[in-house]
C-alpha cells in the first residue's frame, strides 16, 4: 500500500507549544502501544478525515476545538488523568488522487449512502485496528463525515458480541482493546446495506456525540439522525453551518466538554471526577 512520502511524524499543535497535546501522522513512529490502559499512560485519541482527504488535511479542521479541549483542561478544576493527549491523524487505505506523490484517501468506494457494499471498507476497518495494536490503547475518536461514520464502525466493534460478513479480525477487536469512552461524529451517517446492520444492532453503547450542519448540502440531517438514533448514550449537537468541522465557541465548548466528561477529567452530572483504568 502506497504511503505519501511527504508525510511528518509528529509535531506539536499551533499555538500549544507548551501544551500536553502532540499531533501525529503516517508514517507513524513504530509503535508505542501495548501497555495496559493506565492513569498515567497518555490520553490517545483517533482522527479520521472525510472522503477524499487525508491525516494532515484534516489536522487543520478540528483546530478551534483542540485549543479550546487545552484551555478548558488547564483552566478549569479538572483531574487531569494523564500527562499529554496524543492525536492520531490516520490515512484511509485507499489512494483517492492520482500519482504516487497523491495525499487523496478514502475509506472506501461505493455509495456509503444508497444499499450497496462498499469496496474497501473491510481494508479501512483492519488498518485501523492494525493502529489501535500498535499505538493504543485509544480512549476515544473523532470522525469527520465518512470518517465519522467509519468511527462508529469502530466503536461499535470494540464493543464486542458483533457479527459480521467483512473479512476483519474478530478476535483482536473482542479481545485486545478496551472500547472507547467516547466518539465525536461530525456530519455522520448509517451505512444502509443489510450486511451493515450488525454495526447498529444492538445500539451502540459508547457515548457519541453527533454534530449535524444546518446547512449541510453533503450529508443530509436525516442520515446524521439516523445514525445518532443507533446510539444509545447519544448527545445531539445542531449548529449554523455548512459540511465543515464547526468552530463556533458554543460548540466547541460542547463537545470539549463531552469529551473531558467522558474522560474523567471533568465532573460528571452527578458531580464526580473519577479517572477510569479499564479504558
Amino acid at each position: 500500500m502506497n504511503r505519501p512520502k511527504s508525510s511528518v511524524p509528529s509535531f506539536d499543535h499551533p499555538m500549544l507549544e507548551m501544551a500536553s497535546i502532540r499531533s501525529y501522522f503516517e508514517p507513524f513512529a513504530p509503535g508505542n502501544g501495548g501497555h495496559t490502559p493506565s492513569t498515567k499512560g497518555p490520553t490517545r485519541i483517533l482522527m479520521l478525515h472525510g472522503h477524499g482527504q487525508s491525516g494532515q488535511f484534516f489536522y487543520h479542521k478540528p483546530t478551534r476545538l483542540i485549543e479550546t479541549l487545552h484551555e478548558i483542561a488547564l483552566d478549569r478544576d479538572t483531574k487531569r488523568c494523564s500527562d499529554r493527549i496524543e492525536l492520531f491523524y490516520v490515512n484511509g487505505p485507499l489512494l483517492a488522487g492520482e500519482g504516487p506523490e497523491s495525499d487523496i484517501w478514502t475509506w472506501g468506494q461505493g455509495d456509503f449512502e444508497a444499499e450497496t457494499h462498499i469496496w474497501g471498507l473491510d481494508a479501512s476497518i483492519n488498518k485501523i485496528m492494525d493502529v489501535l495494536a500498535k499505538h493504543g490503547p485509544f480512549d476515544g475518536v473523532i470522525g469527520f463525515s465518512t470518517g465519522a461514520s467509519i468511527a462508529a464502525i469502530i466503536t461499535s466493534l470494540l464493543e464486542g458480541n458483533r457479527r459480521t460478513r467483512l473479512d476483519i479480525n474478530q478476535v483482536f477487536l473482542q479481545t485486545r482493546h478496551p472500547p472507547f469512552r467516547f466518539a465525536v461524529c461530525f456530519s455522520g451517517f448509517m451505512l444502509q446495506h443489510p450486511d451493515y446492520r450488525s454495526f447498529y444492532q444492538p445500539q451502540i453503547k459508547t457515548p457519541v456525540m453527533h454534530f449535524i450542519a444546518e446547512y449541510d448540502t453533503m450529508i443530509p440531517e436525516g442520515l446524521t439522525r439516523q445514525l445518532a438514533a443507533a446510539c444509545s448514550q447519544r448527545e445531539v449537537q445542531k449548529f449554523k453551518g455548512t459540511h465543515y468541522v464547526p468552530r463556533q465557541r458554543e460548540e466547541v465548548v460542547h463537545v470539549s466538554e463531552f469529551i473531558l466528561r467522558h474522560l474523567g477529567w471533568l465532573a460528571d452530572e452527578a458531580g464526580y471526577i473519577t479517572c477510569s483504568s479499564d479504558g
